[in-house]
């Protein structure tokens, strides 16, 4: 696993991106929303236990959602490779 951190208000993915890592962050907050008409709609914020990317990692499959700090966030990612070793 490799030390992350990003400042807040930063996007980490948005809709309809390859996701190629696993992030864990394990400090700060995150918003999760929607584009419509090319308004993004944030919804969502998550501050504990942070974990992004997984589904989408394993399953092959782009992001269907739009992710931005909040805050400045810490933690760890992993990329897909070694998530595929570590998983079978």
């Amino acid at each position: 696993m490799e030390p992350r951190s990003q400042k807040g208000g930063q996007v980490i993915f948005e809709e309809l991106a390859e996701v190629n890592e696993v992030i864990f962050f394990t400090k700060g907050s995150i918003n999760i929303g929607f584009e419509i008409n090319r308004d993004i709609k944030y919804v969502l914020r998550i501050d504990k236990d942070i974990l992004i990317g997984a589904y989408n990692v394993v399953y092959n499959k782009r992001s269907r959602f739009n992710y931005k700090t909040c805050q400045n966030c810490e933690g760890y990612s992993i990329r897909r490779i070694y998530w595929k070793n570590f998983m079978c």
